[in-house]
Formats: C-alpha cells, structure tokens, sequence
C-alpha cells in the first residue's frame, strides 16, 4: 500500500538551491503582479545566506524584498523541499523547561516547527492518492498554511509572532480527530491486509510523534509569552506539581461529564504530599482519557444500581526516581481479541466513531487515538504506560513518570553562561 507517488517534487528536490538563487538575485526587482513584502525572517536555508543584515528587532526597507506571488510560492515550495529532508528535534522536558523566555522559545519554535511540519506534508503526500480522501487534504491544506506562516514569521517581533502562533494553534486544533476520521477512511477503502495495517499504525505513529512535540511547544511559547517578566517562568511546566491533586481534577470533570451520581472514582492521596517536575496539562488530559475508559466500561457492563459497588479507584505514589499512577476499574476487563488491538489507531471500543473528538479539545480526543496516544504522550513526558488485563474483572492501567528537576539544570546551565 506505502507505495511513494511519483511527483514532480522529486525534480523540485533538486532545484532548492537554483530557485532560491533566483529569488534572490531578482530581489532589487519590482516585478509587475501582485507584491508581498519578504522580510529578512522570512529568509530560508538554501541560497539565502547572508541575507539576514539586521540582527535589530525593527526592519527598515533594506531588509525587506519585495518579490511577486509567483516568486514567492516558488521560494515556499523550495523551502518545503529542503525542510522535508531535515531530521527533526525530539524535545524532552527538560528541553522544553531550558527555553524559559518567549524570545528563546519562539526562536526554537521558529527553527524547529518548519522542520516537522514538512515533514508531515511530506509524509501525507507519500500515502498513495491521498488528494481522495478529504480529511488528509485537509490536512495537507492545514501544515502546508502554517509551514508559509512561519517561514513568513519574524521571531524576533514578539507581538506578531504570538498573533501568528495564535493562528496557527487554532488552525490545529482538530488535527487528531480529522486524522482519526481520515485513518477510518482508508480503513474502510482499502480492505487493508494485517501487513499493512501495521504499516498504517507505523505510519500514524510517526506522524503523532511529531504533533506531540510540535504541539507542546507551542503550548509552551503561549505559556512564557504570558509570565511575569519579573519572574522566573517554566512556561507550561510546573516545577512543583502535585500529581494526587491532578488526579482529583481529572476525576471531578470525568464525572460532571457523565453525570451518573451512583458513579464512584475514589483517589487515595499518598500520606505525604509529592512534588515533581511535570507538565499539569498533559498529565490531566492522560489521566482524563484513562478515568472514562474505565468509568465508560463499568457503566456500560452493569446496572445503575451496581455501580457503587464497583467504584474506580486511583492510587498515587512515588519515590526518588519516579511517581506511579495505578487507575483501577471492574468493568469486566478488555476481552482477549480486543486487548491485542488496544495499542492501534485503527481500533477503538467506541460504537461511534468521534462521539466525544470534537468538543473534547484534549489533544488525545479522535476515535481510536485514546490509548496509542496515552502511552506516547507518557513516553513523551519522560515515562511509560501499561495495563494489565483481568478479563470478566476489570483493568488495571498504570502510568509512570521520571522524576527530573529543571530548576538544577537551568541553575547549572545560568552559571556555566556566567562563568
């Protein structure tokens, strides 16, 4: 199935550095249709060495070229090619926590977004006729508009790439339910054989791999760019988070959202408070998603009046290395077919795909997204999940995160710039 289209931008690969070339050796030239102003930011790899000749947050006309639509498009599909090729960054927490100032992350926004957004048009357009399936159009159209808005971006002036980076979040917001609609629909066309299932899987994988990067540190940038000036800032990070707390949060909403009183989630707090580097909103959405799995199959195994003897439980606790979650539920466990498909994005215990993708605004919510995506944001925060099947009892699911102190290492990477 994974066959690569034969396209045109095989050739384009090669004339990168041409066309840039061209562009900017026309770049004193008013041309006769429609102009657009191309900033210095907006300068890409590739033949535009050097043209960077102001370091200074204002332009002034000598930094701007003023090329026509035509040119323009040429420069972004060139830009694409060369930014496809690239390897993209995998950013730990601790990656993320050392960009504390928006001025540092919207410059590694704006050096790394372009890289995995290119590779993820790259990767929609090697799926064989992909311009059939509306949704990864859609989603061709979405990365293909925010590539051009970055590439077109200054970082260095703040307010305008904050509204930008404004744009484009909103612009991504339902990435995961249009690609869980778009998996279904190759699933439903292509009578996919085990093989290539699993390639699929792969290929969705990776995909997401990307998006849980991309999407946190946008996160983070929006984060910084609110903090206190006067304050130390980890963005999206909290340096002291309670994960018992998250918890009681995560079962609070899970219930006011099924809003069946007999319902029971009980989380035991640990005898002493715990305190880790972690980023809260993550945690939640991972906790949120796991907390209706289980509350979803106990309601729908037993009656009303039977739910208070099956309460869920969650238990919280840690020690100098790492914190444990355990989520336990008795509704009747994951039967033994389904429990081999738990982990593929082309599966799901939902009747209905996307019930609950749409108004969610978790980046886990997608019919079929819920567990692939559980573990690799788990893995993503620096830890891992598992679950242990008790079938015709319950499951049992537990979530593991690394304990890490940023403050150390920020404290240790200000002194060594001091020294």
């Amino acid at each position: 199935m994974f066959v690569s289209l034969q396209r045109a931008a095989g050739a384009r690969v090669s004339t990168t550095q041409s066309r840039c070339a061209s562009l900017w050796t026309s770049s004193g030239r008013q041309f006769n249709s429609t102009p657009l102003v191309f900033g210095s930011a907006a300068t890409g790899a590739g033949g535009a060495q050097g043209s960077r000749a102001s370091s200074s947050t204002t332009q002034t006309e000598s930094d701007q070229v003023t090329v026509s639509s035509r040119r323009l498009e040429d420069f972004i599909k060139a830009e694409l090619s060369f930014y496809s090729q690239k390897q993209s960054a995998t950013f730990t927490l601790d990656d993320i926590v050392q960009a504390a100032t928006p001025a540092k992350v919207a410059k590694l926004v704006h050096e790394e977004l372009p890289v995995s957004y290119a590779g993820r048009i790259h990767q929609i357009e090697k799926l064989p006729h992909f311009e059939g399936y509306p949704e990864l159009a859609e989603l061709h159209r979405i990365y293909s508009e925010s590539f051009r808005e970055l590439r077109m971006a200054d970082p260095e002036q703040l307010d305008s790439f904050s509204e930008m980076l404004g744009r484009l979040r909103t612009r991504h917001k339902f990435v995961v339910p249009t690609l869980s609609m778009a998996l279904q629909s190759i699933f439903k066309a292509s009578f996919l054989n085990e093989e290539s299932q699993r390639e699929l899987d792969e290929w969705a994988n990776a995909f997401m791999l990307g998006r849980c990067s991309t999407e946190m540190l946008t996160s983070h940038y929006s984060a910084s760019a609110s903090c206190d000036p006067a304050q130390i800032c980890t963005g999206i990070v909290d340096t002291v988070c309670d994960p018992a707390q998250i918890c009681v949060l995560a079962a609070e909403t899970v219930r006011e959202k099924l809003a069946i009183e007999t319902l029971t989630i009980d989380v035991e707090k640990p005898a002493e408070t715990i305190q880790f580097s972690c980023i809260p909103k993550y945690l939640r959405y991972i906790l949120e998603e796991l907390l209706q799995n289980a509350a979803r199959a106990t309601i729908e195994n037993y009656p009303p009046e039977e739910l208070v003897t099956r309460p869920i439980k969650v238990t919280v606790c840690a020690d100098s290395r790492r914190v444990a979650i355990r989520i336990s539920d008795k509704g009747g466990g994951i039967t033994h077919g389904a429990a081999d498909k738990i982990w593929s994005y082309l599966y799901s215990t939902k009747p209905k795909p996307l019930d609950r993708g749409l108004w969610s605004g978790s980046p886990l919510a997608g019919w079929g997204m819920g567990m692939p995506l559980t573990r690799l944001y788990a893995r993503y925060l620096g830890g891992n999940f598992e679950i242990m099947n008790m079938p015709g009892i319950g499951v049992d699911s537990y979530l593991f995160l690394s304990r890490i102190d940023p403050g150390e290492n920020m404290a240790a990477k200000s002194d060594a710039e001091n020294d």
